[in-house]
C-alpha cells in the first residue's frame, strides 16, 4: 500500500480511537472511509493506489472521519451497500439493509423457486431503498413489482437503485401510507419488512441505529402495530393462493403467525435467520373454495 495512504489510515484510526471507538473498528472505518474518499474499488485501493493524494481529498477524508466520530453510520458515509450480491445506493432517508433482510429474500427465493420462470406481481410494503423488491426482480426476470413507502426521499433512492440494477422498466414506486394510496389489486407475492421496534426497545438501541429513520424503525408501544394494520387490509390486495412474507422482530414470530391464522391465512411457517432467530414468517392466502 502507498505509504501516504497508510499514514492517513493510521491518523484516522487514532482520531476515532480518541473518540471512543475500539481500535479494530477504528482502523476498519478509517480504511473504508479513505477508500470511499478516493472512489476506488477495494482491489484498486490495495493494488493500484495513486502516488499522490490531493489536499482536497485529505479534507474530504477528515470530514468523513468527523461525521463518523459522532456515530453517523459508516454505510451512510460510504453511500452504498452490497445486498444479495448487488450494490445499492443508500442515504439517511432509508433504513440500512441488514443480513436478516437478505435472509428474507433468500427464503422467498427458496419457497417460490417454481415461480421464477413465470410473470408474477410483487408488492413491497415499506420499500425504503428498494432492496427487497429490486433484488427479487433480478431473480424473477419476467416479473414486475410495486414498492410503496411513506417517505418521498426513500422512494427517490429506490428509483435510482432500480436504474442502477437495470430493472426500472419493471419496478414502480408510489408514496403511500401502507395501502392508503394504493388501488386494490391482485398481487401474487406481498412482502414487507415493516417498522417493528417498540418504544421501549427504541431507548435501548445503539447511537448508530438511532441515526436511521425513526419512522422506518419504530412501530409504536407494542411493536406489532404495522403487522396489525397490514394484516387487517392485505386481503384486498393479494391474489388467491398468493404468498405473504414478513420480516419480524426477534420475539414476534409466534404472535404474527397467530394474527395471520386468525385473519384466515393458511400454511403459516416460521424460518430462522443466520443467527438462529425466528425472523421470517410466511403465509398463503387460500383459494375461496379451499378450507383451512
Amino acid at each position: 500500500m502507498n505509504p501516504e495512504l497508510k499514514l492517513l489510515i493510521d491518523q484516522g484510526s487514532k482520531f476515532l480511537v480518541e473518540q471512543g471507538f475500539e481500535p479494530s473498528e477504528a482502523y476498519r472505518d478509517s480504511e473504508r472511509l479513505l477508500q470511499s474518499t478516493l472512489r476506488v474499488s477495494k482491489q484498486e485501493f490495495y493494488q493500484n493506489t495513486p502516488s499522490f493524494i490531493a489536499e482536497s481529498m485529505e479534507r474530504d477524508f477528515l470530514s468523513l472521519l468527523q461525521k463518523r466520530a459522532v456515530r453517523i453510520p459508516l454505510q451512510y458515509l460510504e453511500g452504498e451497500i452490497d445486498f444479495m450480491d448487488f450494490s445499492f445506493r443508500i442515504s439517511p432517508d432509508v433504513l440500512i439493509p441488514r443480513p436478516e433482510t437478505e435472509n428474507l429474500v433468500e427464503r422467498i427465493l427458496v419457497e417460490l423457486k417454481i415461480e421464477m420462470d413465470r410473470p408474477i406481481k410483487i408488492l413491497d410494503i415499506g420499500t425504503g431503498s428498494g432492496c427487497i423488491l429490486l433484488a427479487l426482480l433480478k431473480y424473477f426476470p419476467r416479473s414486475s413489482g410495486v414498492g410503496i413507502d411513506i417517505s418521498k426521499g426513500a422512494l427517490d433512492i429506490a428509483r435510482k437503485n432500480a436504474v442502477r440494477l437495470e430493472v426500472e422498466s419493471r419496478a414502480f414506486f408510489q408514496v403511500s401510507d401502507l395501502f392508503e394510496s394504493l388501488n386494490p389489486g391482485s398481487f401474487d407475492l406481498i412482502v414487507s419488512n415493516p417498522p417493528y421496534v417498540s418504544l421501549g426497545e427504541w431507548s435501548q438501541l445503539s447511537p448508530e441505529v438511532k441515526q436511521e429513520p425513526y419512522e422506518a424503525l419504530v412501530a409504536g408501544p407494542s411493536g406489532f402495530e404495522y403487522y396489525e394494520r397490514i394484516i387487517s387490509k392485505v386481503k384486498r390486495f393479494i391474489s388467491p393462493g398468493g404468498y405473504l412474507f414478513f420480516e419480524v422482530g426477534w420475539n414476534q414470530a409466534d404472535q404474527v403467525v397467530a394474527m395471520l391464522e386468525q385473519a384466515g391465512f393458511s400454511k403459516t411457517q416460521k424460518f430462522l435467520d443466520d443467527f438462529g432467530i425466528d425472523r421470517i414468517v410466511k403465509a398463503i392466502n387460500p383459494h375461496p373454495s379451499l378450507s383451512l
